[in-house]
């Protein structure tokens, strides 16, 4: 007597990207839960917020990254708003008084990158004026009201900043007058 198998092969799973999302996603909450839980019993300042956010990078810069207007420069800029802010939290929750020297150079940094990338590239790199001009914008702004506050002899770094931001602006606008405008509409059109 011959048996027959009428059953279907079954065929080995592949591991899809959602699959790892999914698993790293209820990882990133177990853990988080886990080192609130620790920060909680243990007692002391709030550095649990300072990992829970850092696990929140890695999450989304590695396993989880934007898909609209997923590009290299809106990466860098991204990553480093977000490292910046991890940089805030520790001076905030763990040993205050020294960012004030950290932030400028990284942000500095990030228009001297950013701005080579642009302008070295110019048809390419048009798509992410607005969002490298905000963080431009705000950079100007910021550095300014501490320069007020702070006067002239204050911080030298945020007069680097000041002037670079200035810089990069001005470049851009000079480069881009016309296409700048159409930009700004299609950026903001909802038809």
């Amino acid at each position: 007597m011959e048996i027959k198998n009428t059953y279907p092969t079954i065929e080995k799973k592949k591991i899809t990207r959602r699959d790892i999302i999914n698993f790293t996603k209820w990882l990133f909450f177990f853990a988080s839960i886990t080192v609130i839980t620790i920060n909680f019993l243990v007692g002391g300042k709030a550095w649990s917020v300072i990992v829970v956010f850092s696990m929140w990078i890695l999450f989304r810069q590695l396993v989880f990254p934007d898909m609209v207007e997923y590009n290299f420069v809106n990466q860098i800029i991204k990553f480093s708003i977000n490292s910046s802010i991890l940089l805030v939290l520790i001076d905030l929750l763990l040993q205050p008084g020294w960012i004030i020297n950290v932030l400028p150079h990284i942000f500095t940094g990030i228009f001297v990158l950013v701005g080579t990338l642009f302008f070295t590239d110019l048809e390419r790199q048009k798509k992410n004026l607005l969002f490298t001009a905000f963080i431009a914008i705000c950079a100007l702004i910021s550095s300014l009201i501490y320069l007020i506050v702070e006067g002239l002899k204050g911080n030298w770094t945020v007069s680097v900043l000041f002037v670079t931001s200035v810089v990069y602006l001005v470049t851009a606008y000079i480069k881009l007058r016309f296409d700048f405008v159409k930009m700004v509409k299609g950026y903001f059109s909802v038809k």
